[in-house]
């Protein structure tokens, strides 16, 4: 009886491990672009919720030849690299689609109220600004499905009757999903900005590989600038033109 019952457990051991083998052998890698493209798409379509750390995220990325993901990757920064041409450098908010349910946002925080807005400049935003400590923050976002990146950078600098003064500068990132984000050194202005000159900032950030997917690092150097326009001593207010810039390197 003993015996009969122990066979019995054997052959039900035996048919478990059997279907978990058979389910096993049938998970089979995405080695084709288009097929993670419609993947990724379907997920973030079944939810909109989605980001790179949830769990349906992380099992696509574990059933993808590395190589299809670093693929997908490069093409996004691509992407990216092409907008930055024709991308307005005002201070606002802007998002790009990057197709495939990935994005670029961009937005330039203003953190004073202005009493006398001035006409748009190309390439930046003037502003009439009460005498004091200021600070401009550049945000730079993107969202590739599988990754996430988050660069900023915040100029602090003061108005007064000789113009700009800086501070200092503050540069920091976050990240998730296959990637990570080292900030290098900030380089800070060295001097005050009078009529005419500018007080500019810039920082290197560095797109690394989390899980040993993306074969190489990824380079992008973040410029901040606030333009001494005109000084008004009687209003006690300085016009200052800011602006930002990405590069990758």
């Amino acid at each position: 009886m003993k015996r009969n019952i122990l066979v019995t457990v054997v052959i039900c051991v035996l048919m478990i491990l059997s279907q978990f083998s058979f389910s096993f052998a049938n998970v089979q890698k995405i080695n084709n672009l288009e097929e993670f493209k419609n993947k990724i798409n379907e997920l973030y379509e079944e939810d909109p919720s989605l980001n790179p750390e949830s769990i349906e995220i992380k099992e696509l990325v574990e059933n993808t030849d590395p190589l299809i993901i670093n693929n997908f990757i490069e093409e996004k920064l691509n992407i990216i690299d092409s907008k930055m041409v024709n991308i307005n450098l005002m201070v606002d908010e802007k998002t790009i689609d990057l197709g495939d349910n990935c994005y670029l946002k961009i937005n330039n925080i203003d953190n004073d109220m202005t009493i006398r807005p001035f006409a748009n400049t190309p390439g930046g935003q003037t502003l009439w600004k009460d005498y004091g400590s200021r600070k401009l923050t550049s945000t730079f976002e993107g969202n590739l499905g599988v990754a996430y990146f988050q660069f900023n950078i915040c100029n602090h600098y003061t108005l007064n009757s000789n113009g700009i003064s800086p501070r200092y500068v503050e540069a920091w990132a976050n990240s998730s999903g296959i990637i990570n984000i080292s900030v290098g050194n900030v380089n800070e202005p060295k001097r005050y900005a009078s009529i005419g000159e500018t007080v500019s900032s810039n920082c290197i950030f560095t797109i690394k590989a989390a899980a040993g997917i993306l074969q190489y690092d990824k380079l992008f150097k973040m410029y901040n600038y606030v333009k001494c326009s005109d000084i008004d001593t009687i209003e006690k207010q300085v016009k200052v033109v800011q602006s930002w810039r990405g590069d990758w390197l």
